[in-house]
């Protein structure tokens, strides 16, 4: 695995030329320690984001089906005089003249979402978050804790 460094923290190392012993530094090591902090000022940067944990949250609310305006579809079912939303998990669907309080009816089945960005997942088998990248191992730290 790969690990990233600070390049401003990696210049601040006390050891530089004009910052040793001279009479008592050994002037080599001195001069290779120079090298390597050289190589390193000059190394492409990485374009690196901090890990980010999270954990998949089961719930049994249902999970409708959206129009093209990220609205609750609720002409998904349309028979006639009998329309409503459906869910994309149980694929129950509700007339919403029969069934007014369809919203706060649970699914049968359920499904998880994610922590950190609500992203649905039906079984939570996966280890990362398919749309945030989180590493779904359940924890609440991050790597900026």
């Amino acid at each position: 695995m790969a690990e990233y460094i600070e390049r401003g923290a990696l210049m601040q190392f006390p050891i530089r030329r004009d910052h040793y012993d001279r009479k008592n530094g050994n002037k080599h090591f001195i001069n290779g320690i120079e090298s390597v902090l050289e190589y390193a000022e000059n190394l492409p940067a990485a374009d690196v984001a901090p890990v980010v944990h999270g954990r998949w949250i089961f719930t049994k609310r249902h999970l409708w089906y959206k129009d093209e305006n990220g609205n609750i579809d609720e002409w998904r079912v349309d028979n006639g005089f009998h329309n409503g939303p459906e869910c994309q998990i149980c694929h129950t669907a509700f007339c919403e003249h029969c069934t007014p309080d369809w919203s706060t009816t649970e699914c049968e089945i359920g499904h998880y979402y994610c922590s950190e960005c609500a992203e649905t997942s039906r079984d939570a088998h996966e280890n990362y978050c398919p749309n945030c990248g989180a590493i779904m191992d359940g924890g609440d730290n991050n790597a900026a804790d």
